[in-house]
């Protein structure tokens, strides 16, 4: 099944997140990454590729590049999409089923690492730290893109989760500390701004329901939906909602452990 924009969001999960996540404008932080990086001739390992947006832009600038999910289904799609759509990239580029906080490799195995908002999401986040550390190679770059507060697809979240919910991630260092504590300070720590393109207000509606409904488990209410397709509104620009994501990206030295 050859996935886009233009698709509505039905069908399975794996579905449903490649269709959300190309909204999404990828080409920022591939610009930065490749600002920062030379991967050219280094093992890369991806944790948490997703539907592969980044996997399959990158893996070209590499030696070798292995990309891991924890869900079979997001694997299953980007080996799709490997074979029927990057036929040039299969010897460069390999997806598996694993939880990147307990890699199948050995110590010392890749030369480079890549999260793409990932790392944020992790319930343990020293032991996953301590994992990128065992796999890579000593002094081995880790580029990470982590979520950023304040944004405004953030903060049309936030109008509908419940406050309990936003007091108990309140108390929460925010990620960029926690990554300070756990890698040390960044060779590099910019921020980005990335703007998702909806074509319609129904194609953001649908976007944000996958969110509340697959990620934050918050059924809204029949008035709670017609407020968020209000606030979308608010972001239409002619035929389009543009509504602004914010990032940070990191480039750490890590590995040898």
């Amino acid at each position: 099944m050859d996935l886009d924009s233009s698709t509505t969001f039905t069908g399975d999960y794996a579905e449903d997140f490649e269709i959300w996540s190309e909204f999404y404008d990828s080409s920022i932080e591939i610009e930065k990454i490749k600002k920062y990086s030379s991967l050219g001739n280094k093992s890369v390992f991806e944790a948490g590729c997703g539907s592969g947006r980044l996997s399959f832009r990158l893996a070209d600038s590499c030696q070798h590049m292995v990309s891991v999910d924890v869900l079979p289904t997001l694997v299953d799609l980007c080996q799709r999409r490997l074979a029927q759509q990057h036929e040039d990239l299969v010897s460069k580029l390999r997806f598996e089923v694993q939880d990147a906080t307990s890699v199948a490799y050995p110590d010392n195995h890749f030369d480079a690492l890549l999260d793409g908002w990932t790392f944020s999401i992790y319930e343990n986040k020293p032991e996953a730290a301590a994992e990128y550390k065992r796999i890579s190679t000593n002094g081995a770059p880790f580029y990470a893109i982590q979520v950023r507060e304040g944004s405004e697809y953030q903060d049309i979240l936030d109008m509908f989760i419940p406050d309990e919910k936003l007091e108990e991630w309140s108390d929460e260092k925010s990620i960029d500390v926690q990554m300070r504590d756990l890698f040390g300070e960044p060779e590099v720590d910019e921020n980005l701004v990335t703007p998702y393109y909806f074509d319609s207000i129904k194609e953001a509606f649908d976007a944000y329901m996958f969110n509340f409904e697959e990620w934050l488990g918050i059924e809204l209410s029949k008035t709670e939906k017609a407020e968020l397709k209000n606030e979308i509104s608010k972001y239409k620009q002619g035929s389009t909602v543009r509504i602004e994501e914010y990032a940070q990206f990191f480039k750490f030295q890590i590995g040898g452990q």
